[in-house]
């Protein structure tokens, strides 16, 4: 679990390790197509092909935005503000029904936060993939965190 106090950001990012592996497999494709040519000039056209996405995913390893984030703020997803601290209701994991001849877990993250001049409640989902480097547990306590924060300091403003 990363430590958190009230200057980090939590970051939930893809997994390096991932995208590094399919960046392998592409560029060994497109090693094997020039090493070993298969005579069919059109197949080798296509497996030299597969140098792009080789390149793209070794790319995408090392440059990474952010999926979630939360921080004193509030909560992000995919740059795009979710809600702040001060909008908040409610954050949950949803274990989803498995798909059909699938075999991994299925989570989404539920936000629930208030909108408008109305108070109306809504929710916002984030499928939570199995490739990312944090778990649903961490998420949740990361938020559960800042949102404790938030409200410790906002008590004591108003004790003032």
């Amino acid at each position: 679990m990363q430590e958190l106090n009230p200057d980090t950001e939590f970051t939930v990012t893809e997994a390096t390790l991932v995208d590094l592996l399919i960046a392998l497999v592409f560029i060994c494709m497109f090693v094997s197509a020039v090493l070993y040519g298969s005579g069919n000039r059109a197949l080798d056209r296509v497996m030299y092909l597969s140098l792009f996405p080789g390149i793209g995913f070794a790319i995408r390893a090392f440059i990474k935005k952010a999926a979630i984030l939360v921080n004193k703020k509030g909560i992000w997803f995919a740059g795009q503000p979710v809600t702040d601290w001060n909008n908040f209701i409610a954050a949950k994991i949803n274990q989803l029904e498995m798909r059909s001849g699938g075999w991994e877990d299925r989570n989404e993250l539920a936000v629930e936060y208030y909108k408008g001049t109305e108070g109306d409640v809504y929710k916002k989902t984030i499928a939570l993939l199995s490739t990312q480097n944090k778990s649903g547990e961490e998420i949740i306590a990361a938020i559960e965190y800042f949102y404790e924060l938030y409200k410790t300091t906002n008590e004591q403003s108003f004790e003032k």
